[in-house]
């Protein structure tokens, strides 16, 4: 479902499984059923400087019932080997402070990260 006064979008799952937003292209694999919610944000430019990466899509706000996502692949449109293999991460923020998550997998498509709670995430490129 999308929501018309911002553009947010909203799903619920009846049990484990991955699942992809045509939309967005965001897919979340579900450990068991649950409700998610998520819309793109707005930068905070001290963020961008604080995390020294160069974003490489938008900034997410998710938000999911407590343990039903176990991975959150983000995609990308990058060509260049070299990012692909060893330039992209996820920016992870949260009321705690910034965190850089590894990612366990990078295909040509999407960047896999586990994950255990949500907030707001970004893909950047540049050096961990």
């Amino acid at each position: 479902m999308i929501d018309s006064e911002e553009t947010s979008y909203r799903f619920s799952v009846q049990g484990p499984g991955t699942y992809q937003c045509a939309v967005t292209r965001l897919v979340f694999n579900m450990t068991q059923q649950g409700q998610l919610s998520y819309r793109i944000i707005q930068w905070d430019e001290s963020l961008l400087q604080s995390a020294g990466k160069t974003p490489a899509g938008p900034l997410y706000s998710i938000q999911c019932s407590e343990d039903a996502v176990s991975q959150l692949h983000l995609p990308h449109c990058e060509t260049q080997p070299e990012l692909i293999t060893g330039g992209l991460s996820v920016v992870h923020f949260t009321d705690d402070g910034m965190s850089i998550l590894e990612p366990l997998l990078i295909t040509n498509t999407h960047v896999v990260v586990d994950v255990h709670h949500f907030s707001a995430f970004w893909l950047g490129v540049g050096s961990i």
